[in-house]
């Protein structure tokens, strides 16, 4: 099982690195509040080395090239991971809306319960792209909820045309037997 799970969290590291993610900091990350944002950078002493339990500190620039790390980045979501428990509600729509406070500044949260055989690296990196929508002003759960609204609208709609036809066809019937 150690040997899985080193195996793992390397994958996880090279495939976000092949996507174009970038290291910022690892375990210790230094923010600072630079006008109306929060930037987080790694502090000098550990900057671009990451610790992968069971294989050691490796330095991410030597091996994957400067394009693999970054000096800083703006703090704009947090995510907390928390072990999947069936006794708790998780947001299946998207359309809470959780903060967390750092240095005043209140930033978008998510919580994403994990459990064996979930994709982490690609769950984080998608909540990522659809905080980066709700900041550019696009929210896909506000769009989805406007088009339940709408079906339920029309079939609430539909179904009163129906049972108004239905009555005029018992009107037409019931005055058709009073002749």
């Amino acid at each position: 099982m150690l040997e899985l799970t080193k195996k793992v969290e390397y994958l996880i590291l090279h495939r976000n690195i092949e996507c174009g993610d970038r290291l910022i900091a690892d375990d210790a990350v230094e923010i600072r509040h630079i006008g109306t944002r929060l930037v987080g950078s790694a502090p000098e002493l550990i900057r671009h080395y990451i610790e992968l339990r069971g294989i050691g500190v490796v330095d991410i620039q030597q091996l994957f090239g400067m394009s693999a790390v970054r000096e800083d980045q703006d703090i704009n979501l947090v995510v907390n991971l928390e072990q999947w428990n069936d006794q708790v509600f998780y947001d299946r729509l998207g359309t809470n809306e959780e903060f967390t406070t750092i240095l005043d500044m209140k930033i978008p949260a998510i919580t994403i319960p994990i459990k064996p055989g979930r994709n982490l690296a690609i769950i984080v990196e998608v909540a990522a792209m659809n905080n980066r929508h709700k900041r550019m002003g696009y929210n896909a759960a506000q769009e989805f909820a406007k088009q339940l609204d709408a079906h339920f609208e029309q079939m609430m709609l539909s179904s009163q045309l129906d049972a108004a036809d239905d009555y005029d066809e018992y009107e037409s019937l019931s005055g058709e037997e009073e002749e």
